[in-house]
Protein backbone atom coordinates (compact mmCIF):
# COMPACT_ATOMS: atom_id res chain seq x y z
CA UNK A 1 0.00 0.00 0.00
CA UNK A 2 2.87 2.39 0.81
CA UNK A 3 4.35 1.62 -2.63
CA UNK A 4 1.09 2.77 -4.21
CA UNK A 5 1.16 6.07 -2.30
CA UNK A 6 4.80 6.69 -3.19
CA UNK A 7 4.06 6.03 -6.86
CA UNK A 8 1.20 8.52 -6.79
CA UNK A 9 3.42 11.08 -5.10
CA UNK A 10 6.05 10.93 -7.84
CA UNK A 11 3.32 11.04 -10.51
CA UNK A 12 2.08 14.26 -8.88
CA UNK A 13 5.55 15.85 -8.97
CA UNK A 14 6.18 14.78 -12.55
CA UNK A 15 2.90 16.22 -13.83
CA UNK A 16 3.53 19.46 -11.94
CA UNK A 17 6.79 19.94 -13.80
CA UNK A 18 5.33 18.86 -17.11
CA UNK A 19 2.40 21.27 -17.09
CA UNK A 20 4.28 24.15 -15.55
CA UNK A 21 6.65 24.39 -18.50
CA UNK A 22 4.60 23.10 -21.41
CA UNK A 23 3.68 25.66 -24.09
CA UNK A 24 1.67 25.17 -27.27
CA UNK A 25 3.42 26.14 -30.51
CA UNK A 26 0.03 26.58 -32.19
CA UNK A 27 -0.67 29.72 -30.15
CA UNK A 28 0.26 33.28 -31.07
CA UNK A 29 2.22 34.55 -28.09
CA UNK A 30 1.63 38.24 -27.45
CA UNK A 31 2.57 40.70 -24.76
CA UNK A 32 0.07 43.47 -24.09
CA UNK A 33 2.01 46.10 -26.14
CA UNK A 34 2.22 43.62 -29.03
CA UNK A 35 -1.51 42.97 -28.78
CA UNK A 36 -2.12 46.74 -28.86
CA UNK A 37 -0.04 47.08 -32.04
CA UNK A 38 -1.94 44.25 -33.73
CA UNK A 39 -5.20 45.78 -32.56
CA UNK A 40 -4.44 49.20 -34.07
CA UNK A 41 -3.44 47.62 -37.37
CA UNK A 42 -6.18 45.00 -37.77
CA UNK A 43 -9.30 46.02 -35.88
CA UNK A 44 -12.14 46.32 -38.39
CA UNK A 45 -14.22 48.77 -36.36
CA UNK A 46 -11.31 51.21 -36.11
CA UNK A 47 -10.55 50.86 -39.81
CA UNK A 48 -14.18 51.61 -40.68
CA UNK A 49 -14.31 54.64 -38.36
CA UNK A 50 -11.20 56.08 -40.00
CA UNK A 51 -13.14 56.35 -43.26
CA UNK A 52 -15.71 58.53 -41.48
CA UNK A 53 -12.91 60.87 -40.37
CA UNK A 54 -11.64 61.12 -43.94
CA UNK A 55 -15.17 61.76 -45.20
CA UNK A 56 -15.65 64.61 -42.72
CA UNK A 57 -12.31 66.12 -43.71
CA UNK A 58 -13.49 66.08 -47.32
CA UNK A 59 -16.71 67.85 -46.26
CA UNK A 60 -14.64 70.61 -44.64
CA UNK A 61 -12.90 71.20 -47.96
CA UNK A 62 -16.27 71.13 -49.72
CA UNK A 63 -17.69 73.75 -47.33
CA UNK A 64 -14.91 76.15 -48.32
CA UNK A 65 -16.00 76.13 -51.96
CA UNK A 66 -18.09 78.92 -53.43
CA UNK A 67 -21.42 78.16 -55.07
CA UNK A 68 -21.13 77.61 -58.79
CA UNK A 69 -22.26 80.50 -61.00
CA UNK A 70 -25.40 80.11 -63.12
CA UNK A 71 -25.19 80.67 -66.87
CA UNK A 72 -28.33 81.13 -68.97
CA UNK A 73 -28.98 81.88 -72.62
CA UNK A 74 -32.05 83.04 -74.52
CA UNK A 75 -32.13 82.42 -78.29
CA UNK A 76 -34.69 84.21 -80.44
CA UNK A 77 -36.95 82.08 -82.66
CA UNK A 78 -38.84 84.82 -84.51
CA UNK A 79 -40.18 83.58 -87.86
CA UNK A 80 -39.30 86.91 -89.52
CA UNK A 81 -35.69 86.38 -88.68
CA UNK A 82 -33.56 84.76 -91.28
CA UNK A 83 -31.13 83.52 -88.67
CA UNK A 84 -31.21 80.08 -87.09
CA UNK A 85 -32.07 80.24 -83.37
CA UNK A 86 -31.21 83.92 -83.35
CA UNK A 87 -27.55 83.28 -83.98
CA UNK A 88 -27.31 84.99 -87.34
CA UNK A 89 -26.67 88.63 -88.17
CA UNK A 90 -30.24 89.73 -87.61
CA UNK A 91 -31.15 87.32 -84.82
CA UNK A 92 -31.74 88.03 -81.13
CA UNK A 93 -29.89 86.32 -78.27
CA UNK A 94 -29.37 87.06 -74.57
CA UNK A 95 -26.68 85.68 -72.28
CA UNK A 96 -26.42 86.08 -68.51
CA UNK A 97 -24.14 84.88 -65.72
CA UNK A 98 -25.20 85.00 -62.04
CA UNK A 99 -23.26 84.32 -58.86
CA UNK A 100 -24.73 83.78 -55.38
CA UNK A 101 -22.99 85.89 -52.72
CA UNK A 102 -23.56 84.66 -49.17
CA UNK A 103 -23.96 87.41 -46.60
CA UNK A 104 -23.65 87.73 -42.82
CA UNK A 105 -20.82 85.18 -42.64
CA UNK A 106 -22.96 82.22 -43.67
CA UNK A 107 -20.15 80.58 -45.62
CA UNK A 108 -17.71 80.93 -42.72
CA UNK A 109 -20.26 79.50 -40.30
CA UNK A 110 -20.87 76.49 -42.56
CA UNK A 111 -17.12 75.88 -42.62
CA UNK A 112 -17.09 76.04 -38.81
CA UNK A 113 -19.90 73.48 -38.64
CA UNK A 114 -18.04 71.15 -40.98
CA UNK A 115 -14.88 71.44 -38.88
CA UNK A 116 -16.79 70.77 -35.67
CA UNK A 117 -18.38 67.69 -37.28
CA UNK A 118 -14.86 66.58 -38.16
CA UNK A 119 -13.76 67.14 -34.56
CA UNK A 120 -16.70 65.03 -33.36
CA UNK A 121 -15.72 62.23 -35.75
CA UNK A 122 -12.15 62.27 -34.43
CA UNK A 123 -13.42 62.26 -30.85
CA UNK A 124 -15.83 59.42 -31.72
CA UNK A 125 -12.87 57.49 -33.16
CA UNK A 126 -10.84 58.07 -29.99
CA UNK A 127 -13.80 57.04 -27.84
CA UNK A 128 -14.33 53.89 -29.89
CA UNK A 129 -10.64 53.08 -29.66
CA UNK A 130 -10.71 53.71 -25.90
CA UNK A 131 -13.69 51.39 -25.41
CA UNK A 132 -12.31 48.63 -27.63
CA UNK A 133 -8.90 48.93 -25.98
CA UNK A 134 -10.51 48.38 -22.59
CA UNK A 135 -12.23 45.29 -23.98
CA UNK A 136 -8.92 44.12 -25.43
CA UNK A 137 -7.03 44.52 -22.15
CA UNK A 138 -9.89 42.97 -20.17
CA UNK A 139 -10.02 39.90 -22.41
CA UNK A 140 -6.21 39.74 -22.45
CA UNK A 141 -5.85 39.55 -18.67
CA UNK A 142 -8.94 37.38 -18.23
CA UNK A 143 -7.61 34.90 -20.79
CA UNK A 144 -4.16 34.86 -19.20
CA UNK A 145 -5.39 34.09 -15.69
CA UNK A 146 -8.02 31.68 -17.00
CA UNK A 147 -5.28 29.75 -18.76
CA UNK A 148 -3.27 29.66 -15.53
CA UNK A 149 -6.27 28.24 -13.70
CA UNK A 150 -6.79 25.67 -16.44
CA UNK A 151 -3.18 24.53 -16.10
CA UNK A 152 -3.80 23.72 -12.44
CA UNK A 153 -7.11 22.03 -13.22
CA UNK A 154 -5.39 19.98 -15.90
CA UNK A 155 -2.63 18.99 -13.49
CA UNK A 156 -5.13 17.85 -10.90
CA UNK A 157 -7.26 16.08 -13.47
CA UNK A 158 -4.29 14.04 -14.67
CA UNK A 159 -3.19 13.32 -11.11
CA UNK A 160 -6.65 12.10 -10.15
CA UNK A 161 -6.83 10.07 -13.33
CA UNK A 162 -3.61 8.30 -12.40
CA UNK A 163 -4.77 7.80 -8.81
CA UNK A 164 -8.11 6.37 -9.97
CA UNK A 165 -6.35 3.95 -12.30
CA UNK A 166 -4.22 2.71 -9.38
CA UNK A 167 -7.21 2.60 -7.04
CA UNK A 168 -9.27 0.72 -9.62
CA UNK A 169 -6.69 -2.07 -9.65
CA UNK A 170 -6.39 -1.97 -5.87
CA UNK A 171 -10.20 -2.01 -5.58
CA UNK A 172 -10.39 -5.16 -7.66
CA UNK A 173 -7.75 -6.72 -5.44
CA UNK A 174 -9.58 -5.61 -2.29
CA UNK A 175 -6.59 -3.66 -0.92
CA UNK A 176 -8.60 -0.39 -0.75
CA UNK A 177 -12.19 0.20 0.23
CA UNK A 178 -14.77 0.57 -2.51
CA UNK A 179 -16.06 3.76 -0.81
CA UNK A 180 -12.65 5.41 -1.25
CA UNK A 181 -12.70 4.50 -4.92
CA UNK A 182 -16.19 6.04 -5.37
CA UNK A 183 -15.13 9.23 -3.56
CA UNK A 184 -12.18 9.60 -5.91
CA UNK A 185 -14.42 9.05 -8.94
CA UNK A 186 -16.84 11.72 -7.69
CA UNK A 187 -13.96 14.14 -7.08
CA UNK A 188 -12.66 13.48 -10.58
CA UNK A 189 -16.05 14.10 -12.18
CA UNK A 190 -16.49 17.37 -10.26
CA UNK A 191 -13.03 18.52 -11.28
CA UNK A 192 -13.69 17.51 -14.88
CA UNK A 193 -16.88 19.55 -14.86
CA UNK A 194 -15.05 22.57 -13.43
CA UNK A 195 -12.38 22.17 -16.10
CA UNK A 196 -14.94 22.02 -18.93
CA UNK A 197 -16.71 25.14 -17.62
CA UNK A 198 -13.42 27.01 -17.35
CA UNK A 199 -12.39 25.82 -20.82
CA UNK A 200 -15.71 27.03 -22.31
CA UNK A 201 -15.11 30.44 -20.76
CA UNK A 202 -11.56 30.45 -22.12
CA UNK A 203 -12.83 29.70 -25.66
CA UNK A 204 -15.28 32.59 -25.38
CA UNK A 205 -12.45 34.90 -24.32
CA UNK A 206 -10.34 33.59 -27.21
CA UNK A 207 -13.12 34.37 -29.67
CA UNK A 208 -13.54 37.92 -28.36
CA UNK A 209 -9.80 38.53 -28.44
CA UNK A 210 -9.45 37.12 -31.95
CA UNK A 211 -12.24 39.37 -33.22
CA UNK A 212 -10.65 42.45 -31.69
CA UNK A 213 -7.23 41.58 -33.14
CA UNK A 214 -8.59 40.56 -36.54
CA UNK A 215 -6.96 37.12 -36.46
CA UNK A 216 -8.06 33.48 -36.41
CA UNK A 217 -5.01 32.29 -34.47
CA UNK A 218 -5.38 31.32 -30.85
CA UNK A 219 -3.79 33.85 -28.53
CA UNK A 220 -1.46 33.05 -25.67
CA UNK A 221 -1.11 36.19 -23.51
CA UNK A 222 2.36 36.76 -22.10
CA UNK A 223 2.40 38.60 -18.77
CA UNK A 224 5.69 39.25 -17.01
CA UNK A 225 5.56 39.28 -13.20
CA UNK A 226 1.76 38.96 -13.09
CA UNK A 227 1.58 39.08 -9.28
CA UNK A 228 2.99 42.60 -9.00
CA UNK A 229 1.53 46.01 -8.26
CA UNK A 230 0.83 47.91 -11.48
CA UNK A 231 0.05 51.22 -9.79
CA UNK A 232 0.26 52.53 -6.27
CA UNK A 233 -2.99 54.41 -6.08
CA UNK A 234 -1.72 56.67 -3.28
CA UNK A 235 0.61 58.30 -5.82
CA UNK A 236 -2.36 59.62 -7.81
CA UNK A 237 -4.58 62.13 -5.96
CA UNK A 238 -8.21 61.78 -6.90
CA UNK A 239 -8.58 65.46 -7.84
CA UNK A 240 -5.70 65.15 -10.33
CA UNK A 241 -7.31 62.11 -11.93
CA UNK A 242 -10.63 63.97 -12.29
CA UNK A 243 -8.91 67.00 -13.82
CA UNK A 244 -7.06 64.72 -16.24
CA UNK A 245 -10.29 63.00 -17.25
CA UNK A 246 -11.95 66.34 -17.99
CA UNK A 247 -9.06 67.12 -20.34
CA UNK A 248 -8.54 63.76 -22.04
CA UNK A 249 -11.92 62.04 -22.22
CA UNK A 250 -12.99 61.89 -25.90
CA UNK A 251 -16.68 61.51 -25.04
CA UNK A 252 -16.51 64.86 -23.23
CA UNK A 253 -14.75 66.34 -26.24
CA UNK A 254 -17.69 65.16 -28.34
CA UNK A 255 -20.14 66.83 -25.97
CA UNK A 256 -18.13 70.06 -26.09
CA UNK A 257 -18.01 69.94 -29.90
CA UNK A 258 -21.78 69.34 -30.01
CA UNK A 259 -22.33 72.35 -27.75
CA UNK A 260 -20.06 74.53 -29.88
CA UNK A 261 -21.75 73.22 -33.02
CA UNK A 262 -25.15 74.16 -31.59
CA UNK A 263 -23.87 77.67 -30.87
CA UNK A 264 -22.52 78.06 -34.40
CA UNK A 265 -25.79 76.72 -35.81
CA UNK A 266 -27.72 79.32 -33.79
CA UNK A 267 -25.50 82.04 -35.21
CA UNK A 268 -26.02 80.59 -38.70
CA UNK A 269 -29.80 80.56 -38.31
CA UNK A 270 -29.75 84.19 -37.18
CA UNK A 271 -27.65 85.11 -40.21
CA UNK A 272 -30.27 83.50 -42.44
CA UNK A 273 -32.48 86.54 -41.72
CA UNK A 274 -30.10 88.51 -43.88
CA UNK A 275 -30.87 87.76 -47.54
CA UNK A 276 -28.11 86.64 -49.87
CA UNK A 277 -27.20 88.59 -52.99
CA UNK A 278 -27.46 87.45 -56.60
CA UNK A 279 -24.97 89.32 -58.78
CA UNK A 280 -24.39 88.84 -62.47
CA UNK A 281 -23.81 90.22 -65.95
CA UNK A 282 -26.25 90.18 -68.88
CA UNK A 283 -25.60 90.60 -72.60
CA UNK A 284 -28.50 91.39 -74.93
CA UNK A 285 -27.74 91.36 -78.63
CA UNK A 286 -30.50 93.47 -80.15
CA UNK A 287 -33.37 93.38 -77.65
CA UNK A 288 -32.32 96.34 -75.55
CA UNK A 289 -32.61 100.03 -76.12
CA UNK A 290 -29.17 99.83 -77.71
CA UNK A 291 -27.62 96.98 -79.65
CA UNK A 292 -25.19 94.75 -77.80
CA UNK A 293 -26.47 95.83 -74.43
CA UNK A 294 -24.34 94.84 -71.40
CA UNK A 295 -25.76 95.27 -67.92
CA UNK A 296 -25.07 94.47 -64.27
CA UNK A 297 -27.64 92.42 -62.36
CA UNK A 298 -28.17 92.59 -58.59
CA UNK A 299 -30.87 90.53 -56.90
CA UNK A 300 -31.92 90.12 -53.31
CA UNK A 301 -34.66 88.10 -51.63
CA UNK A 302 -37.11 90.31 -49.76
CA UNK A 303 -37.55 89.02 -46.16
CA UNK A 304 -41.25 89.81 -45.96
CA UNK A 305 -42.96 86.54 -45.00
CA UNK A 306 -40.16 84.38 -43.63
CA UNK A 307 -37.55 85.72 -41.22
CA UNK A 308 -36.43 82.26 -40.06
CA UNK A 309 -37.80 82.77 -36.54
CA UNK A 310 -38.81 79.11 -36.07
CA UNK A 311 -35.36 77.80 -36.96
CA UNK A 312 -33.70 80.41 -34.73
CA UNK A 313 -35.89 79.42 -31.80
CA UNK A 314 -35.24 75.70 -32.37
CA UNK A 315 -31.48 76.34 -32.62
CA UNK A 316 -31.61 78.21 -29.30
CA UNK A 317 -33.26 75.23 -27.62
CA UNK A 318 -30.61 72.94 -29.11
CA UNK A 319 -27.91 75.12 -27.52
CA UNK A 320 -29.60 74.75 -24.13
CA UNK A 321 -30.00 71.01 -24.61
CA UNK A 322 -26.37 70.45 -25.62
CA UNK A 323 -25.18 72.58 -22.67
CA UNK A 324 -27.18 70.42 -20.26
CA UNK A 325 -25.81 67.26 -21.88
CA UNK A 326 -22.26 68.62 -21.61
CA UNK A 327 -22.75 69.37 -17.91
CA UNK A 328 -24.25 65.92 -17.42
CA UNK A 329 -21.26 64.32 -19.14
CA UNK A 330 -18.88 66.19 -16.84
CA UNK A 331 -20.79 64.91 -13.81
CA UNK A 332 -20.78 61.34 -15.17
CA UNK A 333 -17.03 61.51 -15.73
CA UNK A 334 -16.35 62.74 -12.19
CA UNK A 335 -18.44 59.98 -10.63
CA UNK A 336 -16.90 57.31 -12.90
CA UNK A 337 -13.39 58.34 -11.88
CA UNK A 338 -14.38 58.31 -8.21
CA UNK A 339 -15.88 54.83 -8.55
CA UNK A 340 -12.90 53.37 -10.42
CA UNK A 341 -10.44 55.05 -8.04
CA UNK A 342 -12.14 53.70 -4.92
CA UNK A 343 -12.56 50.27 -6.50
CA UNK A 344 -8.83 49.97 -7.18
CA UNK A 345 -8.06 51.42 -3.76
CA UNK A 346 -10.22 48.74 -2.15
CA UNK A 347 -8.38 46.00 -4.06
CA UNK A 348 -5.07 47.30 -2.76
CA UNK A 349 -6.42 47.54 0.79
CA UNK A 350 -8.11 44.14 0.81
CA UNK A 351 -4.90 42.27 0.07
CA UNK A 352 -1.34 43.36 0.37
CA UNK A 353 -0.14 41.89 -2.91
CA UNK A 354 3.23 40.85 -1.57
CA UNK A 355 1.64 38.98 1.33
CA UNK A 356 -0.94 37.53 -1.05
CA UNK A 357 1.78 36.04 -3.27
CA UNK A 358 3.72 34.75 -0.26
CA UNK A 359 0.57 33.04 1.02
CA UNK A 360 0.03 31.49 -2.42
CA UNK A 361 3.56 30.06 -2.34
CA UNK A 362 2.97 28.78 1.20
CA UNK A 363 -0.24 27.11 0.07
CA UNK A 364 1.61 25.35 -2.75
CA UNK A 365 4.18 24.12 -0.24
CA UNK A 366 1.40 22.96 2.06
CA UNK A 367 -0.25 21.04 -0.76
CA UNK A 368 3.06 19.39 -1.59
CA UNK A 369 3.52 18.43 2.07
CA UNK A 370 -0.01 17.05 2.23
CA UNK A 371 0.69 14.97 -0.85
CA UNK A 372 3.91 13.75 0.74
CA UNK A 373 2.09 12.80 3.94
CA UNK A 374 -0.61 11.09 1.91
CA UNK A 375 2.07 9.10 0.07
CA UNK A 376 3.49 8.03 3.44
CA UNK A 377 0.06 7.01 4.65
CA UNK A 378 0.03 9.57 7.46
CA UNK A 379 -3.24 11.22 6.40
CA UNK A 380 -6.48 9.71 5.20
CA UNK A 381 -7.97 9.91 1.75
CA UNK A 382 -10.71 12.23 3.03
CA UNK A 383 -8.10 14.64 4.38
CA UNK A 384 -6.24 14.51 1.10
CA UNK A 385 -9.45 15.22 -0.84
CA UNK A 386 -10.25 18.14 1.46
CA UNK A 387 -6.84 19.72 0.87
CA UNK A 388 -7.10 18.87 -2.82
CA UNK A 389 -10.41 20.75 -3.15
CA UNK A 390 -9.16 23.65 -1.04
CA UNK A 391 -6.10 23.99 -3.26
CA UNK A 392 -8.24 24.02 -6.42
CA UNK A 393 -10.56 26.65 -4.99
CA UNK A 394 -7.68 28.78 -3.77
CA UNK A 395 -5.84 28.73 -7.10
CA UNK A 396 -9.04 29.78 -8.89
CA UNK A 397 -9.62 32.58 -6.36
CA UNK A 398 -5.96 33.61 -6.52
CA UNK A 399 -6.01 33.99 -10.30
CA UNK A 400 -9.44 35.62 -10.18
CA UNK A 401 -8.16 38.24 -7.71
CA UNK A 402 -5.25 39.29 -9.88
CA UNK A 403 -7.49 39.25 -12.95
CA UNK A 404 -9.90 41.64 -11.25
CA UNK A 405 -7.03 43.76 -9.94
CA UNK A 406 -5.50 44.27 -13.39
CA UNK A 407 -8.92 44.93 -14.92
CA UNK A 408 -9.56 47.52 -12.19
CA UNK A 409 -6.30 49.24 -13.23
CA UNK A 410 -7.45 49.24 -16.85
CA UNK A 411 -10.87 50.59 -15.89
CA UNK A 412 -9.27 53.49 -14.02
CA UNK A 413 -7.19 54.38 -17.08
CA UNK A 414 -10.35 54.02 -19.18
CA UNK A 415 -12.34 56.54 -17.15
CA UNK A 416 -9.36 58.90 -16.85
CA UNK A 417 -8.90 58.76 -20.62
CA UNK A 418 -5.14 58.27 -20.60
CA UNK A 419 -2.40 56.15 -19.05
CA UNK A 420 -1.69 57.02 -15.44
CA UNK A 421 2.01 57.14 -16.33
CA UNK A 422 1.27 60.18 -18.54
CA UNK A 423 -0.32 62.19 -15.71
CA UNK A 424 1.98 64.78 -14.17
Amino acid sequence: MRLLYKTLFFVFLFLNLQYAYSQSSDYLKLTLPQADSLFFANNFSLLAQQYQIQADEALVQQAKKWENPTFSVELGMNEASSSILGLGHGGQSTFSVEQLISTAGKRHKNIQLARLNGDMSKAAFDDLMRSLKLDLHTYFYSLYFQQQTLLVFKEQEEILKQIIEKYESANLQGSVTHADFIRLKALYLNLKNDYLNAEAEMLSLQKNLQQLLGTVQFIEPVVFNPQTIKYTIANYPLIHLIDSALVHRPDLKMSISQYESAQVNLSLQKSMKVPDLQMGMVYDKVGGYVPHYVGLQIGVQLPLWNRNKGNIKAAGFMVNQSEVEKNQKENIIKTEVMEAYNKLKNYEKSHELKEFVEFENSFKTLMSNVTDQFAKGNISLLQFIDFFNSYSDYIADFNSYFERYYIACEELEFVVGTSLNEID
